[in-house]
């Protein structure tokens, strides 16, 4: 063989090699980057000094969950004008308070007397207003990183969630839980059957 046709198959063959060991380098440091990659931590949920003292100071139910309705209110329009300036660490960290305030709301609720109108008419102004909250709640979803979004979409979730916990403290009375329907429905039917067993044509069917 021509010793500069070796010298070239040897040339490829090196720089081959070289290739291929920069294309694995280059692609175990960018998986060791994203198994690696931090990310965003949840936000904490607290309700500070100042605002326990607004809610502390309503001076009955309904100005109680007034009360808990601006403050929430307020956290989530910070979230929005954060999420606009890209500030994304500062618009969890609203939002974490925001959930507080909605966990602290729904138990004060629950402490309320049940059965009653004045209960009732508290949860239904509470699930208007998160009604609204969660389409807001989606928008700042969508334009959020991912690493922030997923807690986005954690509180949107439990926003949706205490919303259906109000609507059926609101139709408690009226309305029969899935679970009770279905109990009450085979029980009509299992009555329904047996009155049909006792009917002297079912005996006579049944002795032959």
């Amino acid at each position: 063989m021509d010793s500069s046709l070796a010298n070239r198959i040897r040339w490829a063959s090196s720089l081959g090699s070289l290739f291929f060991l920069l294309a694995c380098l280059t692609s175990g440091a960018s998986a060791q980057e994203q198994t690696f990659m931090p990310s965003a931590p949840p936000p904490m949920k607290f309700i500070s000094n100042t605002e326990r003292g607004q809610l502390s100071a309503a001076h009955d139910a309904k100005a109680r969950l007034k009360a808990s309705m601006e403050i929430a209110a307020n956290r989530l329009l910070r979230a929005e004008q954060f999420t606009a300036d890209q500030r994304f660490i500062d618009a969890c960290r609203e939002l974490g308070i925001y959930q507080a305030v909605l966990e602290d709301t729904l138990k004060f609720l629950g402490q309320q007397k049940a059965d009653s109108d004045k209960t009732r008419d508290l949860y239904k102004k509470f699930e208007i207003q998160l009604r609204a909250d969660a389409i807001r709640l989606e928008s700042i979803r969508r334009v959020t990183p991912s690493d922030y979004a997923v807690h986005v979409k954690s509180i949107r979730d439990f926003t949706d969630n205490a919303r259906t916990d109000a609507l059926n403290c609101f139709f408690s009375d009226t309305v029969l839980p899935d679970a009770a329907k279905k109990e009450a429905t085979a029980e009509k039917e299992k009555t329904t059957t047996a009155a049909a067993a006792a009917t002297p044509e079912a005996a006579a069917k049944k002795q032959q």
